[in-house]
């Protein structure tokens, strides 16, 4: 069964006037490329919490309004199980912007919060279920917090790991099934053509991709400097601080240059190079194992 990892950036909490600024929606299916889609979203208002997303409202000013991007969201998610950290939250804003842009939302959703919960009962507390919190507990990097695509990722990680965990007290099956929502009436997705998405300007993953000379550890490195690299930096910028603070040898500076051209989602492979090595492997392992879909089917 195809999965569709989902995560949304709004201006708040209530969708009673709250609006959707970014969309990120990676569709998984065993045996076919991934497909994804990855792009701000006009709001139409104010873009709320900017400390927490990022984004501006010069950011969004030329975004597509959700409504134009409405029509692409059907082949990523049509026959696919919807998979989001706090499923419910994604679920009330997609319900709420698709049936004003004329559709309706009808998709079975898996919430990696819920299947936490399931798993490890123990793993209580305030943020202990965060995805902050577990992706520090997995070893899970995520270098764009808080930005569509980041979370997207780091939650496909997640339900590898999760999925993978065989410290768990409960049975997997079980957990799924009590973590899963059944769809609600049959989905009707706008028709026409999508508007071209919006996404925002690639960031680079460091600083597991920042190596610095053997004779200045990465610690020595003081902590304003060690913030912008984790943060990621446009090329110009990485030319400059490169150049300036030789903070990385010339090898690792065209190889991160590389890394950015790849970060611009041109194709497949360019998305997949956005993954470490090892959510790579947990993601290509929990896609083809055949029990999830049996399980999810059940």
């Amino acid at each position: 069964m195809p999965v569709a990892v989902v995560d949304l950036e709004t201006t708040g909490m209530s969708t009673d006037g709250d609006r959707i600024v970014e969309i990120a929606v990676l569709r998984l299916e065993e045996g076919k490329p991934p497909q994804w889609l990855d792009s701000r979203v006009n709001p139409l208002r104010s873009p709320g919490p900017t400390h927490v997303h990022g984004l501006s409202a010069r950011d969004l000013r030329d975004a597509p309004l959700f409504a134009d991007l409405a029509p692409a969201l059907g082949p990523l998610l049509d026959g696919a199980v919807m998979v989001a950290h706090n499923a419910g939250f994604e679920h009330r804003f997609l319900a709420a912007e698709l049936e004003a842009a004329g559709g309706h939302w009808a998709v079975p959703r898996l919430c990696t919060v819920k299947l936490s919960r399931r798993l490890f009962p123990d793993r209580r507390g305030s943020g202990a279920n965060t995805l902050g919190t577990l992706a520090r507990h997995y070893g899970i990097v995520n270098a764009h917090a808080h930005r569509a695509m980041g979370d997207v990722l780091a939650t496909a990680e997640l339900l590898g790991a999760l999925l993978t965990d065989a410290s768990a007290p409960v049975d997997a099956g079980e957990a799924l099934q009590k973590a899963w929502s059944p769809a609600e009436g049959e989905a009707r997705w706008p028709i026409g053509e999508a508007a071209p998405p919006l996404p925002r300007a690639p960031r680079l993953r460091p600083p597991e991709a920042v190596t610095p000379p053997p004779d200045r550890p990465w610690r020595a490195v003081p902590k304003v400097r060690r913030q912008v690299v984790a943060q990621g930096l446009k090329l110009s910028e990485l030319r400059l601080l490169c150049d300036k603070l030789s903070l990385v040898p010339q090898s690792s500076r065209e190889g991160l240059q590389r890394a950015l051209v790849n970060a611009e989602h041109a194709s497949t492979r360019a998305l997949l190079d956005w993954l470490s090595p090892t959510t790579r492997q947990r993601v290509s392992q929990w896609v083809g194992v055949a029990e999830v879909s049996t399980w999810l089917a059940a």
